[in-house]
């Protein structure tokens, strides 16, 4: 499951001093099961603009959730003030990530490379890939939260690091990783 949602912070709040307590009901009442988030997870100290926190759940024991709350706990103080807009409630959309990583040093060439290490990280979230292409210069990495990606590769020797953000909303996005010698 996935919640997401835009906060924004205002007053003298400490820095990395908020956190999300997630609350889910069934029917009659009955407590489905609580997430909690880390302090450190709201950024906060004084004024923000809005930003957007995306959290990844486990599944609820019971499908069958007719009510979810969302507590802002204040760390340290015992006032506060946070705005909540746009907040979504349900599964992860998923998607996979595949490409090819080519040196393109030479003029209408393409040629790939192998063993190039990579990282894969979402922007909203603090999960990391990491992965290696194949001999043809092929990656794959699937069953990946939809969002917005940023993509490290630096290979030891011989090609500058290469740093690429992109969108992913689709069910399967191809990706060509170009380098230069360097």
């Amino acid at each position: 499951m996935q919640f997401s949602c835009w906060i924004k912070t205002a007053s003298d709040l400490p820095k990395d001093g908020i956190s999300l307590d997630l609350e889910m009901f069934g029917a009659g009442g009955a407590n489905l099961g609580r997430w909690h988030g880390e302090a450190k997870l709201i950024k906060a100290g004084g004024n923000t603009q809005w930003t957007k926190y995306r959290l990844f759940l486990g599944k609820p024991s019971n499908s069958g959730t007719l009510e979810i709350r969302v507590n802002i706990r204040f760390e340290k103080v015992s006032q506060g003030i946070a705005w909540l807009d746009d907040c979504y409630f349900g599964p992860v959309q998923v998607t996979d990530i595949q490409g090819r990583a080519v040196d393109v040093s030479a003029p209408g060439r393409s040629i790939p490379i192998a063993d190039l290490p990579m990282t894969i990280q979402i922007e909203d979230y603090s999960q990391k890939y990491n992965l290696t292409t194949d001999g043809n210069g092929a990656f794959l990495k699937t069953n990946l939260p939809a969002g917005n990606y940023k993509l490290m590769a630096a290979y030891k020797t011989g090609y500058a690091p290469v740093a690429l953000s992109f969108p992913v909303h689709t069910a399967n996005y191809e990706l060509v990783v170009e380098m230069e010698a360097g």
